[in-house]
């Protein structure tokens, strides 16, 4: 589910927690954890020319097309590293925007921890530390839930990711 649709199942009583990229409009019915942000990585076609390259400086991506989710965010953090992207597409959902990679019409920044749980053979990723792009995760829960297993479950999640710090 993503991030709306989460918030919806929980109000709907039909989820107990929900880990969230974006806080709904009105948190006033959530708890909200803020958790340690993921930091966004390269997402390339396999037989895309940088993916062979081993240190891929910022100059490299002047020529790219891009695939991005939040365009305003997006240009300027590229902005920042003295690139002016050429926006080919624009897609919210994460795995539509690797399939679009994957398919060859363009590169784009995912999360980190998407490497881990996605095996695409038609795309590759790569850290670009001059890149400080992260994206914020939160852990939801209604503040009327008076579960002791949610309760505790929360506190392990707060504990471990202090711990990670």
């Amino acid at each position: 589910m993503n991030s709306a649709e989460q918030h919806r199942a929980l109000l709907e009583r039909h989820l107990d927690l929900g880990i969230v990229h974006t806080l709904p409009s009105d948190p006033g019915p959530f708890h909200v954890q803020l958790l340690r942000p993921d930091t966004l990585i390269l997402a390339l076609p396999v037989d895309h020319p940088l993916a062979r390259v081993a240190e891929i400086r910022s100059q490299d991506l002047q020529e790219v097309a891009w695939i991005c989710k939040a365009r305003e965010r997006f240009v300027s953090a590229l902005n920042a590293q003295g690139i002016e992207p050429d926006i080919r597409f624009e897609a919210g959902e994460l795995m539509t925007r690797l399939r679009m990679v994957g398919a060859g019409l363009g590169c784009a920044f995912v999360q980190a921890s998407i490497r881990d749980s996605v095996s695409l053979s038609d795309v590759v990723f790569r850290e670009l530390p001059w890149v400080s792009l992260e994206v914020p995760f939160f852990a939801l829960s209604r503040k009327a839930d008076g579960n002791p297993l949610l309760a505790n479950f929360l506190a392990q999640v707060v504990e471990a990711d202090l711990a990670r710090r």
